[in-house]
């Protein structure tokens, strides 16, 4: 999606620059647990290093993190689009698309710093008085909303969450778009040899 956005001119708008951004993020998404859960799986391991598990982290919860950030420019350009078509432009220009961009990146970066510094330092201080105060208040609240399921199902749901429903994403966002369509027809049509 990415690349089919930036080779056809007639995509480069503001929405269309906000979805190239959405497809990379689900790429870079699926990029930060498969490699190591495909090398685990093919190779028999069911380990990962401390800081492995910290840098797979902080990259996880960064892309998970800029993709809600994004969903919601989205949101807002749609709704500049529908509600204020007269000053759309205005609302939503080249300026505004990177600033949104931009700081969905660096908000989601932000994010992830911070959860994963508080992880290492959690890990590294051991069981305090004021740790062990804040790890009952919270694995409580999870509790109170999580529904009982077996190892399994939780392997399941992890797979769908961090797999499919990334892969899924250019699908829902951009496939049944018509647009979309007769841009891709476009640009295999550019490098199809063409016929004499």
């Amino acid at each position: 999606m990415t690349a089919l956005i930036f080779l056809d001119p007639r995509l480069h708008t503001p929405m269309y620059f906000l979805l190239s951004q959405l497809s990379l993020m689900d790429l870079l998404y699926i990029c930060t647990t498969v490699p190591k859960m495909t090398y685990n799986f093919l190779s028999g391991q069911t380990s990962i290093s401390f800081l492995g598990c910290g840098v797979q982290s902080f990259f996880f919860v960064t892309m998970a993190c800029s993709e809600g950030l994004l969903l919601a420019s989205m949101a807002y350009d749609r709704f500049v689009a529908i509600c204020h078509p007269l000053h759309y432009h205005i609302y939503m220009s080249k300026r505004m698309c990177v600033k949104m961009i931009l700081g969905s990146w660096t908000l989601g970066s932000l994010n992830g710093l911070v959860h994963t510094v508080y992880a290492f330092i959690f890990h590294t201080a051991g069981p305090g008085p004021s740790v062990t105060s804040t790890v009952t208040s919270q694995p409580c609240c999870f509790l109170s909303v999580r529904t009982p399921r077996s190892m399994k199902e939780d392997k399941n749901l992890a797979v769908f969450y961090t797999i499919l429903t990334p892969m899924l994403n250019t699908i829902i966002y951009s496939l049944k778009n018509k647009e979309v369509l007769g841009a891709m027809k476009r640009v295999c049509g550019m490098f199809s040899p063409r016929k004499k």
